[in-house]
């Protein structure tokens, strides 16, 4: 067993020495010696911009190959544009170009190699940029290597460096052509006339004729370019041209034909009849358009003021035909009182002596709501008399106007609603009662004269009443204006009176023989009718207002007695038990 094991040990270093004895060969000992041999070259040696480049890649001899990689620097005058198999068995082949490299790749889809024959396998579409520089370009071929399965090169060669021209072309007969046609036009005297037109189109269909190429060629291309953008400002020109005279033509139209009928007129000067034409001027402004409309603001504004002045003037007219109508219905109409002199207004009967009052009242009621201010200011003669004729009136009334049961019920009622007002003292007054104040002095200047006139005591401590309100003074307190009231004078009044029979009060002699009561009633009939112990004996007349007033403060008085005197009588009985307990 140990002879079997040394022998073991022996072969197994034997192996080892081989594989590092053959891992030390070199590779070139390993790969196949055949050497076909690789060129590269292009179909011409001399281009001009735009010229199509076709790069060749051959094999001098048969190879056996897996992949192809080939590597050549190109100018940076040259584009790729498409690579293409020479040979039907290298299908699949990519190429591209990238910084100036250009790589061709072919790998065998298959496993294994296959026999490559000698001659053409690749071929590479470039083409020359239209915008190189005229000179000399330089392809540099790179490592080239066929490789073979297993992943040996079978062929390995760098090709040498060679160069192409790219130099100017001769001008074709297109751009011959495209020069000449050029040549015709005249920069100087090109205008927007057909005939220059022409020169440029033709100029541009001759030129459109040249490949890419041959553009680069014509020399005078520049000039094409200037003759086309001279005729296109001059074309936009003559448009605006024509746009502005257009729109000048249509204002001067509308000057002429709308405005002019007006332009002369002023607020002061235009009539009603030129409510047409202002009118109508007006309409067609505003179907003008914006700028044409900016362009007239002055007009229009003009046009705007006359219609103004026109519509006042029909105001105006209508005004006045109202006047017309109605003035000659109030003249008709109240002719009989209008013509009435002031001296014929007597008092002869209530019924007639009211009928004159309603019938002066009717035709200023007629004046203040029918007739316009054109109307009234017609028969201001008229109303003035009417004016006098109403105050005529109120004095007659006051001086004949007997006293009726109607009369005096509201003379009473007055009286009655208004008993806790009256009764106040003036320092009593507050704002609080300023509202009631001015409720009852317009009541009595709503009132017949014949009511008011009973009134005139009770109107002038009312008017006191509000003057102390108004801090002593006259006029208005805030916002509240006191009225004016035109009192008929106590000389010419004859106010019934209703006395107290026996009713003789001793007061305190007055300095004036007179004095007012609580309510401000003055005591209008008073007088020295002997002496008593503890003063004169005054006779004092009562109306029956101040009657009613006394009647209710006693009756006041007694139920707040009556009210009272219980509990008085109960407190005093309560008090009287506790003290006995």
């Amino acid at each position: 067993m140990k002879a079997f094991h040394k022998i073991k040990v022996l072969l197994m270093s034997l192996v080892m020495i081989m594989t590092v004895s053959l891992s030390s060969l070199p590779l070139t000992a390993l790969a196949a010696p055949a050497d076909p041999g690789i060129t590269v070259k292009t179909d011409k040696t001399a281009y001009v911009p735009g010229d199509a480049v076709v790069l060749t890649v051959s094999s001098t001899g048969a190879a056996s190959a897996m992949a192809i990689q080939v590597d050549v620097q190109v100018d940076a005058a040259f584009t790729y544009e498409k690579v293409s198999a020479a040979n039907s068995a290298l299908t699949g082949v990519r190429a591209r170009l990238k910084d100036g490299k250009l790589s061709v790749n072919w790998i065998n889809r298959m496993d294994g190699d296959i026999q490559i024959p000698a001659g053409d396998l690749f071929t590479v579409n470039l083409r020359v940029t239209e915008d190189a520089a005229v000179g000399t370009k330089t392809f540099t071929p790179g490592k080239i290597e066929i490789t073979g399965a297993d992943g040996a090169p079978t062929t390995e060669a760098s090709p040498a460096a060679f160069n192409v021209t790219v130099g100017t072309p001769e001008k074709s007969e297109n751009v011959l052509a495209a020069e000449a046609a050029i040549d015709k036009i005249d920069l100087d005297a090109l205008d927007t006339s057909q005939a220059s037109l022409d020169l440029i189109t033709d100029a541009q269909l001759a030129f459109s004729q040249c490949s890419s190429a041959e553009k680069k060629l014509v020399e005078n291309a520049d000039k094409l370019t200037q003759a086309v953008e001279k005729y296109r400002k001059l074309k936009e020109q003559e448009a605006a041209d024509a746009a502005a005279a257009a729109l000048q033509q249509e204002i001067d139209a509308w000057l002429e034909d709308y405005y002019a009928p007006v332009a002369d007129k002023t607020p002061e000067t235009v009539a009603v009849a030129d409510k047409v034409a202002v009118n109508t001027a007006m309409e067609e402004y505003t179907k003008k358009s914006a700028y044409i409309r900016s362009q007239l603001l002055e007009e229009y504004e003009h046009l705007q003021e006359l219609e103004d002045a026109i519509a006042a003037l029909e105001a105006q007219m209508a005004e006045e035909t109202y006047a017309d109508t109605f003035v000659p219905v109030f003249l008709d109409t109240y002719a009989g009182i209008l013509n009435t002199p002031l001296d014929s207004v007597v008092y002869e009967d209530e019924e007639s002596f009211e009928q004159i009052g309603s019938t002066i009242q009717e035709a200023m009621d007629f004046y203040n709501e029918i007739l316009n201010e054109v109307g009234q200011a017609r028969v201001a003669e008229e109303y003035s008399h009417l004016e006098a004729l109403l105050e005529r009136w109120n004095e007659v009334a006051l001086e004949n106007t007997p006293d009726t049961p109607g009369t005096l019920k509201a003379y009473n009622d007055f009286r009655n609603k208004y008993m806790d007002l009256l009764m106040k003292n003036p320092d009593d007054v507050t704002m609080e009662d300023l509202p009631m104040i001015q409720q009852a002095i317009s009541e009595i200047k709503s009132m017949k004269p014949a009511v008011s006139g009973k009134l005139i005591n009770e109107y002038e401590y009312l008017m006191e009443l509000l003057n102390t309100l108004n801090g002593g003074g006259s006029g208005a307190i805030g916002d509240i204006v006191i009225p004016d009231f035109n009192v008929p004078d106590l000389n010419v009044l004859d106010l019934p009176e209703t006395s107290l029979p026996g009713s003789d009060v001793p007061t305190t002699p007055s300095g004036n023989g007179s004095g007012t009561n609580g309510g401000g009633v003055q005591n209008m009939d008073t007088q020295t009718d002997g002496e008593s112990e503890g003063g004169i004996f005054t006779k004092l007349t009562v109306s029956v207002g101040d009657a009613f007033a006394v009647i209710v403060l006693i009756l006041l008085l007694t139920a707040v007695v009556l009210y009272l005197m219980p509990r008085c009588v109960n407190l005093i009985v309560r008090k009287k038990m506790e003290r006995r307990q």
